[in-house]
């Protein structure tokens, strides 16, 4: 916010971190930008490391899990919705999670025992 301003956050929200997509001219540039970029992503530099998923598979779960976001995970319901195993969903939460697309944020609990 430091860097943008307060004025224009909301357009930094909306739009997101990506220079390209954030100061594009207007909404449907930076759309245009980012799906490009996902299309990218998903059909050059996957295949580029090596990672054999198909990218409308994973497409399709990336699309998933962005729509799944701030719930309590839960890999057997994606698992159920795919028709595939719980161990290939973890796979591709690897592979989001290595590229840096999807971040799983681990639980935070508090201990409720009487530290006296």
């Amino acid at each position: 916010m430091a860097e943008v301003g307060v004025e224009i956050f909301e357009q930094l929200l909306l739009r997101g971190g990506f220079p390209n997509s954030f100061a594009a001219n207007d909404d449907r540039k930076s759309s245009d930008w980012r799906q490009n970029f996902a299309r990218s992503f998903l059909e050059r530099y996957i295949p580029q490391l090596g990672i054999g998923i198909t990218s409308v598979t994973l497409g399709r779960f990336w699309s998933k899990v962005a729509h799944y976001h701030a719930q309590v995970w839960n890999g057997s319901e994606f698992a159920r919705s795919f028709g595939i195993s719980h161990t290939t969903i973890r796979r591709y939460v690897n592979v989001l999670e290595a590229t840096f697309m999807l971040r799983i944020l681990k639980p935070w609990i508090a201990s409720i025992k009487n530290d006296r």
